[in-house]
């Protein structure tokens, strides 16, 4: 599976939002990513370190819900996300959820890993979060834009997805992505 999430990602980059059901020009009628077919939670490839964590495999994340989230730390779409993944792992963390950041550099001065704790600390960002300095997951979920967030159920099964900020201009993927994880919670 070399293209993992392409599909999809492609399904709901900026310009197409209108046939993904949305509205370019009007955020708040955006919609999440359709994901087609059964697509699993990849294994975690080439991730030079991992921040607040021990290295984790998708097998330590069966029977959770999983969001995972790439980012870059100088990013500042993906920085406007971080108050909502901070709430995501402060409310959901003890009822199964799993936040998942992975740091994939958009500059080459991103790629200090040094850098990243850093900037992770500062904001506060206590979840598990996967340096991927060699793009290798940002290749594998065929991913074109920072921030991309992807929603998998308990059996380890991709079921939401967005891409870009979620609150921008009005956007209301927060507000999306918060009924769909109680929705798998509940399954």
């Amino acid at each position: 599976m070399k293209r993992l999430l392409g599909l999809c990602v492609l399904v709901l980059t900026f310009p197409l939002m209108a046939s993904a059901g949305g509205d370019e020009k009007d955020p708040s009628k955006w919609v999440p990513i359709k994901i087609p077919g059964k697509q699993k939670l990849p294994e975690f490839t080439d991730i030079e370190e991992w921040v607040n964590s021990k290295a984790l495999s998708a097998a330590d994340l069966k029977g959770k819900v999983v969001v995972v989230h790439f980012y870059a730390c100088g990013c500042s779409n993906c920085i406007a996300n971080y108050p909502w993944y901070k709430a995501i792992w402060k409310e959901f963390k003890d009822k199964g959820v799993v936040v998942i950041g992975i740091h994939t550099p958009e500059t080459e001065g991103e790629k200090d890993s040094k850098r990243v704790k850093k900037k992770a600390e500062t904001a506060e960002l206590t979840f598990p979060i996967a340096i991927d300095n060699k793009t290798k997951m940002w290749q594998l979920y065929d991913n074109h834009v920072w921030p991309t967030i992807y929603l998998f159920d308990k059996e380890g099964l991709a079921r939401w997805g967005w891409v870009g900020e979620l609150g921008w201009k009005g956007a209301r993927g927060e507000s999306h992505m918060r009924k769909k994880l109680e929705e798998l919670l509940k399954e």
